[in-house]
């Protein structure tokens, strides 16, 4: 349970300079609505990388929040760095690539909800080591 608190974490990491890197490429200043919220996003990403890091229930919770707008912003999601490092080596990723990073996304939410419901409930409270 620590490690894929930990991995999410990372991921979560990794989510939030894959939208910086994305933010400093577009030239359009002043920012518009649209930037503005995925500067908002990036850094709810930035703090549930550290809750998860610290492994906290609050990083559970901003992670579900973030669930709807992760499958909004291919960069966004927690494999999404698979479109970044395309993008790097100038490989043509083939069409259903999207459908395969979103299952594995909410794969990634089911073992989160497992987590939560085996570790974080009133019920089971156990402290995480």
């Amino acid at each position: 349970m620590k490690k894929a608190l930990q991995l999410f974490g990372l991921l979560d990491l990794i989510a939030f300079a894959g939208i910086f890197s994305f933010l400093f490429e577009a030239e359009s200043y002043p920012l518009l609505w649209g930037e503005i919220v995925m500067v908002i996003l990036a850094l709810s990403f930035l703090i549930s990388s550290y809750l998860l890091f610290t492994k906290r229930k609050w990083g559970i919770y901003l992670n579900y929040i973030q669930l709807l707008p992760r499958l909004m912003i291919y960069s966004g999601m927690s494999f999404g760095f698979i479109y970044l490092l395309s993008d790097m080596l100038n490989i043509q990723l083939p069409d259903f690539t999207f459908v395969i990073v979103a299952t594995i996304e909410v794969i990634r939410l089911g073992i989160t909800i497992g987590i939560h419901n085996r570790y974080f409930t009133r019920n089971n409270a156990v402290e995480v080591n």
